[in-house]
């Protein structure tokens, strides 16, 4: 089933033209996914749905600002590919400038058979924060969608997410909010995508690894000792005592021009279970004082979102809800943080944190530069 209807229209373009050559701090993709023209044979066949999105392109982007004042419309461009060795998509922008700053956004996009629904996960530069949707495909439109409650408030508030593709070299994606239970939609932003051509140098990172956005805040340089490459070991409990260990490979890299770290992983742990991957996008919310982290695997096809806070000479992740009708709780802790060398572990409570057990352990060694790729 391919896109075939448009929900943006075109606008006057303000500032540099397309494609023109923004600054930008990301650092490398360290996953054969970024190279692939199709997804991999074990991915769900949904995502050929969706494989027209794969290409660069140049893109206007469009925030309105109110029924007085004209939207605030800003050039950019933006690289799709595939990610987690062909699993799922990864989409990144990086815009000139949106008002009064620049704007860098990554979505990862994948389906769930299990579940039958097609999920979303974004995170950008200008809210420094990150966030999950799902959603169906319905007819030529991908439309997904996330409920939350801003500011403190008791209102509720619904976010749209909708993909469409009029033809082969276009595409729009739109950002839409309701405060009335999805009676009314009001546009937050909007996106027309066109398709340029291919260029081995298009968006080429700065570094092998990108560098830090010198204006985020003294916190967020929390994972920065992830960035470089790594030999990890991995030491499992299984709930019936079965342990299980094995090596993997990571590198981390900044993104979001700097404002983000990423995380690459790829291991085989079974024969029967190739080309295992994840990956791992860190962010730190200011206004929420925490780190906000999405886990994307590409076994399960799912992501996760999930976060926490520094505490002392630890780093604390965990999911942000808990059910107290449920005694079990799960966290993860980064620990011994050096130079050349990190541990982090799993574990769980079964008595709501009055008592916690190890699950898994992880020790990560650095490697030099450059030494191997996935």
């Amino acid at each position: 089933m391919g896109f075939t209807i448009a929900l943006a229209t075109a606008w006057t373009l303000a500032g540099p033209a397309p494609g023109a050559q923004l600054a930008t701090r990301d650092g490398g993709r360290f996953d054969t996914g970024h190279e692939m023209a199709a997804r991999a044979p074990g991915a769900p066949p949904e995502l050929d749905q969706v494989a027209s999105f794969v290409g660069q392109w140049d893109v206007e982007v469009s925030r309105p600002q109110g029924d007085e004042a004209p939207p605030i419309v800003t050039s950019g461009r933006a690289e799709i590919t595939f990610m987690n060795r062909g699993h799922a998509l990864m989409g990144t922008l990086q815009s000139a400038d949106l008002g009064d700053s620049g704007l860098a956004s990554m979505f990862f996009l994948g389906y769930n058979p299990a579940a039958g629904r097609w999920w979303l996960g974004g995170a950008d530069s200008r809210s420094e924060s990150a966030w999950v949707a799902d959603g169906t495909l319905d007819g030529s439109r991908l439309s997904l969608s996330d409920t939350r409650r801003l500011n403190g408030g008791v209102a509720r508030t619904d976010f749209r997410y909708t993909f469409a593709q009029p033809a082969p070299d276009a595409l729009s994606y739109a950002i839409e909010t309701s405060n009335d239970g999805g009676a009314t939609w009001t546009p937050v932003e909007q996106r027309t995508y066109r398709r340029r051509p291919w260029s081995a140098g298009f968006m080429t990172p700065a570094s092998l690894y990108g560098s830090p956005d010198p204006a985020r805040s003294a916190a967020a340089a929390g994972f920065d000792f992830l960035i470089g490459e790594w030999t990890v070991s991995n030491d499992m409990t299984f709930p019936n005592g079965q342990q299980v260990q094995w090596s993997a490979n990571g590198t981390g890299v900044y993104a979001l021009n700097g404002a983000a770290v990423m995380e690459f992983n790829w291991f085989d742990i079974d024969p029967n279970l190739p080309d295992a991957a994840t990956t791992i996008l860190r962010i730190y919310n200011r206004a929420m004082r925490r780190w906000e982290c999405l886990y994307v695997p590409n076994r399960g096809h799912s992501i996760l979102y999930f976060g926490g806070r520094q505490e002392g000479d630890r780093i604390i992740l965990g999911n942000f809800t808990t059910d107290a009708s449920a005694p079990t709780i799960s966290r993860y802790v980064f620990h011994s943080i050096a130079k050349d060398s990190y541990a982090w572990y799993a574990e769980s409570s079964q008595d709501r944190g009055d008592s916690w057990t190890k699950t898994w352990l992880i020790e990560g060694r650095r490697k030099e530069a450059g030494s191997e790729a996935p």
